[in-house]
């Protein structure tokens, strides 16, 4: 549940607060570094949205390598088209987790949590909660 409303920011942000020209036809569009800068944030998440955000990360990059006509760039192109349908399935899987995890009350898929940072771990839906040290 959480990924889509990051991905909706993501692209809501870039075209609202950086230019968008329109990109000559002969020229490739340039990756997001935002994502790049999501997948920082993750840290402090858990191991399935860090790879998430990461593996978009370098979707982006393989699909702005992948723009031309040459045949390296062709199957750069399919290279990406398979990574984006991992990216998918993580995605779905990530959201699948989240969701079970608020209707049932307990985490039914693993997501595999990272340790606290600072002695504040991000819940399921971008609510911070404080960790207690034993």
């Amino acid at each position: 549940m959480q990924e889509p409303l990051l991905l909706g920011s993501c692209a809501f942000s870039r075209c609202t607060l950086l230019p968008c020209p329109i990109p000559h036809p002969s020229s490739p569009p340039a990756p997001l570094p935002q994502t790049f800068l999501l997948w920082l944030c993750t840290f402090h998440t858990n191991l399935v949205t860090c790879w998430l955000f990461l593996s978009l990360a370098i979707l982006f990059w393989l699909l702005a390598g992948g723009v031309g006509t040459s045949s390296e760039r062709v199957t750069l192109t399919k290279v990406a088209g398979g990574w984006g349908f991992m990216v998918a399935a993580v995605a779905f899987y990530d959201g699948t987790a989240a969701l079970m995890k608020d209707v049932y009350g307990k985490q039914i898929l693993p997501v595999f949590p990272l340790k606290p940072v600072n002695k504040v771990s991000l819940g399921d839906f971008g609510t911070k909660r404080f960790v207690e040290q034993a």
